[in-house]
């Protein structure tokens, strides 16, 4: 009988407590940190994971129960102001990558291997990033090659300078559909619309840009992107073309309105994307 299963959580009692004062590379600091946790009559709780590393603190606490032959799942975490650029230059000492990310968790799930958690989770995930120069292919942060790839569609010929990427994600069986989705550069903030699927791996993202000052003459094409999460593709829809036609044609009329009694946002959105990870 395997001990990752719902007969395995029956078999033993036990408790297990791991403090890590320090690990070091030579003089190099490498992090610290602690894990309890204790199994007792089916339930598994882990009573913290919380790992201090050089760019930020990991922190993650969960039950699992034994449910007939299905694991009962209760996960919570949160990672603040994560400096992934450390990382990044221990796998590879000539990389200029770097940024931060902030993610938390609230999750809930019935699911026969932990591998299947997000088929049939609920809860929430908040998420943001920090970006200032990243390689995909040395860290694999979806979000932010996602925003890589989609980015240079409302900013080619713009000088703008990206700020942060923030969503704040309601998830509902396996589902996910945003509560706020944002993309913040220096002259346009990107709004948009979410839904995903984890058990088909599959997901559709609609995205309106703005400028965050009123300009005449102004495309502003919104965007979708779907597919799966590993193949995506990104399309400019006939409604959207009709939408930015009638506002650049209008643009004259309707902007000089927007500087009278509009205030312009904020050149850097990034207390927005604070608040959106956090849910709040």
């Amino acid at each position: 009988m395997p001990v990752i299963s719902p007969e395995g959580l029956e078999i033993v009692n036990a408790n297990f407590k791991l403090d890590v004062d320090e690990v070091r590379s030579g003089d190099d600091w490498l992090g610290a940190g602690k894990l309890y946790w204790q199994l007792e009559q089916g339930q598994f709780t882990l009573q913290p994971l919380h790992v201090k590393l050089p760019g930020g603190d990991i922190s993650i606490h969960g039950e699992v129960t034994a449910k007939q032959e299905m694991f009962d799942i209760n996960l919570q975490g949160k990672v603040t102001n994560f400096d992934y650029g450390i990382l990044a230059r221990r796998l590879d000492p000539n990389t200029d990558m770097h940024g931060k990310i902030s993610t938390q968790f609230n999750l809930t799930s019935i699911a026969n291997t932990p591998d299947t958690l997000m088929n049939n989770a609920s809860g929430f995930i908040g998420f943001a990033a920090w970006p200032k120069t990243f390689e995909a292919n040395l860290i694999d942060l979806w979000a932010v090659s996602l925003t890589d790839a989609i980015l240079p569609n409302f900013t080619n010929d713009d000088p703008s300078v990206l700020n942060c990427v923030a969503a704040g994600m309601d998830i509902k069986q396996g589902t996910m559909a945003q509560r706020n989705l944002l993309l913040d550069t220096t002259r346009i903030q990107v709004n948009g619309l979410f839904n995903a699927s984890y058990a088909d791996r599959a997901f559709d993202l609609y995205l309106s840009p703005k400028s965050k000052k009123a300009q005449i003459f102004s495309l502003q094409t919104p965007v979708e992107v779907h597919g799966k999460f590993e193949d995506f593709d990104l399309d400019v829809p006939w409604s959207a073309i009709f939408e930015t036609s009638v506002r650049f044609t209008t643009s004259p009329v309707v902007s000089p309105i927007r500087w009278l009694i509009e205030k312009p946002l904020e050149q850097d959105g990034s207390q927005s994307c604070e608040r959106i990870w956090q849910g709040s």
